[in-house]
């Protein structure tokens, strides 16, 4: 899977894919999240077939740090939909955006982020339940570690 996400983003950042990721609804079956990937298609000198030779570049490109400059430029949501890991800083980013209390940055930078460090999709999860309910700020802040500790236990 991640190695999936991986080679779609290298499509994406080469302009031969776009990646549209709808908000998760509720049907009679369960929830359901639409995603869909579109093939762009330029016309002239810049066609498919020009693109394959630059191709062989995609397979050599290292992989991209997880800084905040990636979370900032991404809703957070779809942020963790391509990422292993969450690293520190996308993690305080989110917090401060969501304006958790400073007096708990401590444990929530340390305790909290050692439960969710490898677990991006159980947070893209929490996020998802979150955001059906309509959840912003401190009240998403909160429902977000109330679940972290409720759903992954280590």
């Amino acid at each position: 899977m991640r190695n999936v996400q991986y080679r779609l983003g290298q499509l994406e950042e080469a302009g031969l894919v776009k990646r549209f990721t709808q908000p998760p609804k509720k049907r009679p079956e369960g929830w359901r999240q639409e995603r869909s990937i579109c093939l762009i298609i330029h016309s002239g000198s810049d066609s498919l077939a020009c693109k394959k030779s630059r191709q062989s570049n995609l397979q050599a490109k290292p992989v991209e740090d997880n800084s905040t400059l990636q979370v900032k430029s991404l809703d957070f949501v779809d942020y963790l939909s391509l990422q292993k890991r969450i690293s520190k800083g996308a993690w305080a980013y989110w917090l401060r955006k969501n304006e958790a209390s400073p007096q708990t940055f401590g444990y929530l930078l340390s305790s909290i982020h050692q439960k969710i460090h490898h677990r991006p999709d159980v947070l893209e999860s929490i996020l998802f339940d979150a955001g059906e309910r309509n959840l912003k700020g401190k009240k998403l802040v909160g429902y977000t570690i109330s679940e972290i500790g409720a759903r992954i236990i280590t």
